[in-house]
């Protein structure tokens, strides 16, 4: 008989030195800090800034983004940046807005990381974005 080996991923041991209590308070002042307040619109927002405003230290912010959020502060931000860029870029109401409008609007410092990271998400530029949702609002 043919032993199976199952693999239990285990988190590095830095990632336990936050006490899970503390975790989940950190995780949820950061969702409120960036996404509820929607600071992740602010261009210089930093994961040092965040620490500095929670009173905590960069470490944990990290450890808590890693822990909670299964990404790094910058990708979490752009992920939220990009949601963000999508939304506007399917509503009608903002078909008058650039791309530039946009990637400013969402906190973006400049086009070619927009795009770059656009692409990265949603396997297209954000203009063919744009023109396929206009395709799909147009066929209602």
């Amino acid at each position: 008989m043919e032993r199976q080996h199952l693999r239990v991923k285990l988190n590095p041991p830095y990632l336990n030195i936050l006490n899970p209590e503390k975790a989940e308070e950190l995780s949820r002042r950061i969702a409120e800090l960036l996404i509820v307040n929607r600071r992740f619109r602010d261009k210089d927002v930093t994961a040092k800034g965040i620490a500095k405003e929670l009173g905590t230290n960069t470490r944990y912010v990290s450890i808590t983004m890693q822990l909670k959020f299964h990404a790094n502060f910058t990708s979490f931000v752009n992920k939220l940046r990009i949601e963000d860029a999508m939304s506007l870029l399917a509503d009608p109401r903002c078909e008058q807005l650039s791309i530039q409008d946009i990637y400013d609007m969402v906190g973006f410092s400049n086009r070619q990381c927009f795009i770059n990271a656009f692409q990265r998400m949603c396997r297209m530029t954000p203009t063919e974005y744009r023109r396929q949702c206009s395709v799909r609002s147009g066929d209602n």
